[in-house]
C-alpha cells in the first residue's frame, strides 16, 4: 500500500489538478505582506482540492485514514519520499501556501 500511495502523490492524477488550481490562483496573491479574506477563501479551497483527491484515492485502494498516516510517518522517515509527504502535510498551512 505504501509504494502504491508514494507513486499516486508523485503522480500528474495528484499533482496535476493542484498544479493548475495554484496556476489558476496565484495572481491574487501580489502583494506578498498582505493577507486578504479572499485569500483565506482560496486556501480553503485548496485543502478541500487535496483532501477530496486523497480521499478518492484511498476509497479506490480501500485505504483507511489511519493507514494513510501509517504511510505518512514512515513517509517522513524516507528521505526520497519525505518531501511529498511533507507537501501533503503542509496543506493547511496558509504561509506554506501562500508562498
Amino acid at each position: 500500500m505504501y509504494d502504491y500511495i508514494v507513486q499516486f502523490i508523485k503522480s500528474r492524477e495528484f499533482n496535476g489538478p493542484i498544479e493548475d488550481y495554484v496556476d489558476n490562483n496565484c495572481e491574487t496573491f501580489h502583494d506578498k505582506d498582505e493577507n486578504k479574506l479572499e485569500h483565506t477563501n482560496i486556501h480553503n479551497k485548496y485543502k478541500e482540492l487535496v483532501e477530496n483527491i486523497l480521499t478518492k484515492m484511498l476509497s479506490e485502494i480501500g485505504c483507511s485514514p489511519e493507514q494513510f498516516v501509517k504511510c505518512a510517518e514512515i513517509g517522513l522517515k524516507i528521505p526520497e519520499d519525505k518531501a511529498y509527504f511533507e507537501k501533503i502535510i503542509a496543506v493547511d498551512n496558509f504561509l506554506y501556501f501562500k508562498a
